[in-house]
């Protein structure tokens, strides 16, 4: 097919947005339909080249995928490779187990379907994943398989069908976007049945542009606008854009519009084939390749902070190393000057199977832990079983009925993830028997406040949680638990403007249930970041005291200021006795959290310990009366 500079130009303007959208700058925050122009400039090109080979009678389905094999996976192959060390260094076994699994999804093709079970695209522990961009690869290279196939049987039997087939096929896959955009966020916007409509878009850009004029009429203004309508998404939409369906609609449309009309001696073709812009969209595959491994490992290595000068920094040295790569690896196999056509399959096969070799093996061995010893096998293995033990007692025991019978005292334990670290450490401690506890959950985000004001504008919506249907204290399961119960325990992640309705809860639950209440404070733990404590000596982790947050240092004396001590309990002073600083490890040696708010066993045991040699949570007493 015959050379068109703007398309190049073009895919600069789609690299650009996609690599500063990864590196937070916040004029670029819908930057991420940089991917849907790539996709409809994927689909015609493909789409070109294959209408031209069928229509010239010496089509080729091996000589397709050994073309497609040429373009994409030397690169692809370097890229990934050179993760691997980085990933090792840098990543802690948890996250080196699910860097492994990309690695393996990479091969064959299963990026997308990975990362949408996983977690969304736009959350922000998606910043840590160095292979999340080889999703949409995933997406074109699935196209690419099923797309040959489907168009030659088409051209083949059904030449009059092949447009309505297209359209047909590309309205379903839209219809789909859209419906399960709002529904199936995550899956609509990973899986190739709700994108390949964007790709099929291209596909009929190319069959409108075979033997076409070369200035169509309206071309001066229907470019232009198909550049302001890229534009206009890159600025407007952000990570809250219900996505795909509709709104990716604008920039498909204008990627069409600009294939479509922006043509020689047209405005958009001037600024589209100019070097400045041509240059970066001949190099943009391997830029797009080499951005994310650069900003989620910088990331997750801490050794500086993230600022909008280091992450643009990073993004020249992805073009910088775009160059070299397209220099010395992606036109050289392209050509075929480096590697015979024969030797293809036997290379990407074999490479293939080495990245999933290595990817099943860092997965079933837990990022390959056992290469630690010793309280660092410890520290490594925290990650793993941390998330599981916290809420396992009390997510065993929401809504719990009393037993009438039982002379223990009867708890309600009201309150978010914090609240599961509480129960665990009264386990811990040997105390269970002395309580019967019945579990309630209210994010911290909602407030777990019992108060007659309106505290609406308080509350965050940064994760998206509907807290009407937590009811707080409306909720009638609460109220038949609390009208059981002896003692209600109030625990969270408190926010700071959340303190100063505390009291007027304290009086509530007392005045209303005749409870004795009490209110346990926040937890923080510092920074941790296990990849840098597993490279720290042995001894040195022994005697590391992490800062404390400034925020929850000031909220924890918010609370023991305002708070009458027979209802406040420090859990911050219990663990750490201090206000400013906290231990690591336990005195026996062992982490005491995996996240910096969220307790291991061994944390929980210690927190349990504390409890005992407190009067004010009654442990003592409970267990003195047994």
């Amino acid at each position: 097919m015959k050379y068109r500079p703007e398309v190049d130009g073009l895919r600069a303007v789609a690299v650009v947005p996609v690599i500063l959208f990864h590196a937070d700058f916040h004029w670029f925050r819908g930057g991420f339909v940089g991917v849907d122009v790539f996709f409809v400039i994927s689909g015609y090109l493909i789409g070109s080249i294959i209408l031209e080979h069928l229509r010239a009678g010496d089509f080729s389905l091996m000589d397709f995928y050994e073309r497609r094999a040429r373009r994409i996976l030397p690169a692809l192959f370097l890229v990934v490779a050179v993760c691997v060390p980085l990933a090792w260094i840098t990543l802690s076994p948890l996250a080196l187990k699910e860097f492994a699994r990309s690695v393996a999804a990479v091969p064959i093709f299963s990026s997308n379907i990975l990362f949408w079970r996983e977690s969304g695209y736009f959350e922000r522990a998606s910043e840590f994943k160095p292979l999340l961009h080889t999703w949409s690869l995933a997406v074109e290279e699935q196209f690419y398989l099923l797309f040959p196939l489907f168009l030659a049987a088409l051209w083949r039997w059904g030449r009059r069908l092949l447009v309505p087939a297209l359209v047909l096929a590309a309205l379903m896959s839209f219809a789909l976007a859209e419906w399960a955009s709002t529904r199936y966020a995550s899956a609509a916007f990973f899986l190739l049945p709700s994108r390949g409509w964007e790709l099929l878009c291209g596909v009929l850009v190319a069959l409108r542009c075979i033997g076409a004029p070369e200035v169509p009429r309206g071309s001066q203004m229907a470019g232009l606008a198909g550049l302001a309508l890229i534009a206009l998404a890159v600025v407007l939409y952000d990570r809250d854009t219900p996505y795909p369906g509709i709104y990716a609609a604008v920039p498909v449309l204008g990627t069409c519009l600009v294939l479509l009309y922006a043509r020689a001696g047209t405005f958009a073709h001037g600024l589209l084939s100019i070097r400045a812009l041509v240059f970066p969209g001949l190099i943009s595959y391997s830029a797009y390749l080499w951005h994310q491994p650069l900003f989620a490992f910088y990331r997750a290595s801490d050794v500086a902070p993230v600022t909008t000068l280091s992450m643009l920094g990073l993004a020249l040295l992805s073009f910088v190393l775009a160059w070299v790569t397209w220099k010395y690896v992606e036109t050289p196999f392209r050509r075929g000057v480096s590697v015979p056509s024969r030797r293809i399959p036997v290379l990407a096969l074999s490479f293939g199977a080495l990245l999933v070799v290595f990817g099943v093996t860092g997965s079933v061995s837990n990022g390959f832990v056992g290469r630690y010893t010793g309280i660092k096998r410890d520290i490594a293995e925290a990650e793993f079983t941390g998330g599981s033990y916290v809420v396992r007692r009390f997510d065993a025991r929401v809504n719990a009925p009393f037993d009438p019978a039982d002379p223990a005292t009867r708890v309600v334990l009201v309150g978010d993830s914090y609240a599961k670290d509480l129960i665990n450490a009264v386990y811990e401690a040997g105390e269970d028997r002395a309580f019967q506890f019945s579990s309630f959950y209210i994010p911290a985000e909602c407030g777990n406040l019992d108060v007659t004001a309106d505290f609406s504008a308080h509350i965050e919506t940064e994760r998206g949680i509907d807290c009407s249907v937590f009811r707080r204290y409306g909720n009638d399961d609460l109220v038949a638990r609390l009208q059981e119960a002896d003692e209600v325990w109030l625990v969270s992640s408190w926010r700071d403007w959340q303190v100063q309705y505390l009291p007027e809860t304290i009086s509530s639950l007392e005045t209303d249930y005749g409870l004795r209440v009490l209110v346990f404070g926040r937890k923080n733990f510092g920074y941790i970041n296990i990849a840098r404590l597993l490279h720290q000596p042995e001894a040195e982790l022994r005697t590391r005291r992490n800062e404390l947050a400034p925020y929850h240092v000031e909220t924890n004396r918010h609370m023991k200021a305002l708070l009458d001590p027979r209802h406040f309990v420090d859990v911050s002073w219990l663990l750490c006795r201090s206000e400013t600083h906290c231990p690591v490890l336990t005195p026996d040696g062992a982490l005491i959290s995996y996240d910096g708010g969220h307790l291991t066993r061994a944390g929980a045991a210690e927190l349990g310990r504390a409890l005992l040699e407190t009067q004010q949570t009654g442990l003592r007493v409970a267990a003195s009366a047994r």
